[in-house]
């Protein structure tokens, strides 16, 4: 599921951005449930509207048709985007229930990936002026740092500052402060994603050596995963943000 929602993310952002199917094709990495062949005609989509009836008869279908009054109403792909997210990391937090000392490595996997989601939606909410009470309904309520006490404290910020200062206790305080100055210059999240995209690669690769002979390999290969997809997600984020290619090429630069 993982890979059939970063797939479909990018075509909707493609279709957003007026990006032709074969432009959007190659971005994609079609290892997920969702054959090539329906890939392509989905890639060859004009519209958004027209990507999301391409999936009717898929339980993606139907999340993204539930949000498409909201995508119209604001052209904002935002809530699109997070209603995937959000039935994405309810679904991987349900399946782990990997016994044994495994368990505990792959819950703090899944459950960082989530906090940083979770950052993610509050800090892009932030930036596009979404009220605090909406910005919680596209939250999880689990992760494995941030309470839900915190989630709604950081929902409730006044600002992308006022959030970061709000977590300058804990381990993601100290990595998105460090690139504060940077977005101010820039005024693009996208600052903040690639950071915290970089540190669950960082913790991604400690795991797998954690446990070579166990869940280890599975955490090294969605690292390793993430690692091809992250490049391609900054190219086609960068270009619907309007952001110049010096900018975009200083994002994809680790």
């Amino acid at each position: 599921k993982r890979y059939d929602i970063r797939n479909i993310k990018t075509i909707l952002r493609a279709k957003y951005a007026g990006l032709d199917g074969e432009s959007t094709f190659k971005m994609l990495i079609p290892i997920g449930t969702i054959p090539e062949n329906r890939l392509r005609e989905l890639c060859e989509a004009k519209t958004v509207e027209e990507v999301v009836t391409g999936l009717e008869g898929t339980e993606y279908g139907k999340i993204l048709s539930e949000k498409l009054s909201e995508y119209e109403e604001y052209n904002n792909l935002l809530p699109l985007e997070l209603a995937l997210d959000k039935y994405l990391y309810h679904s991987l937090w349900r399946t782990v229930k990997i016994e044994g000392a495994n368990e505990d490595i792959f819950k703090e996997f899944i459950g960082k990936m989530i906090d940083v989601e979770n950052l993610k939606v509050i800090l892009r909410c932030k930036r596009e002026g979404v009220p605090s009470e909406v910005t919680l309904n596209y939250l999880l309520d689990v992760g494995y740092e941030l309470a839900p006490w915190k989630l709604k404290e950081l929902a409730e910020g006044e600002s992308i500052e006022g959030v970061i200062s709000s977590l300058e206790d804990s381990e993601y305080g100290n990595i998105l402060a460090e690139h504060l100055e940077e977005y101010e210059r820039s005024k693009s999240v996208f600052v903040f994603e690639k950071v915290l995209d970089n540190y669950i690669l960082e913790v991604g690769k400690r795991l797998s050596l954690r446990q070579p002979f166990g869940v280890g390999p599975i955490i090294g290969f969605l690292t390793s995963k993430e690692m091809e997809v992250k490049k391609l997600r900054a190219i086609i984020n960068g270009k619907i943000e309007g952001l110049s290619p010096r900018d975009i090429k200083e994002l994809i630069t680790n």
